[in-house]
């Protein structure tokens, strides 16, 4: 009796070492569910942040593409008119070349 006497304490010992472990380990599981709910939320948040930036870009390039062809618009028009401008400058230093000549030759 006296040798059960003395396994109780340890089984009681063995026991409640199980359960502290138990605890410890049920207590670490909580905090891991806990970190990977957290990390889930931050991917959702991040994958809403992603969908928002994909959105503005587009609406960004939408307005870039109208912004170059108004400039290469209004590029084509000034080198129009800069050329329209040295055409009539020639054909007026033409005339004013040529006249006397041929008012001198008649």
């Amino acid at each position: 009796k006296n040798r059960m006497a003395g396994r109780e304490p340890q089984g009681d010992d063995r026991v409640s070492r199980i359960h502290a472990d138990l605890d410890r380990t049920t207590e670490k599981m909580k905090e891991n569910i806990g970190l990977v709910l957290d990390r889930g939320e931050k991917i959702e948040n991040l994958r809403e942040s992603t969908e928002l930036l994909a959105d503005s870009s587009e609406s960004f390039n939408k307005q870039a593409r109208g912004l170059k062809n108004t400039l290469w618009w209004k590029n084509a028009k000034l080198m129009a008119l800069i050329i329209f401008v040295a055409l009539l400058c020639i054909a007026v230093l033409l005339v004013i070349i040529i006249v006397p000549i041929v008012v001198v030759v008649n």
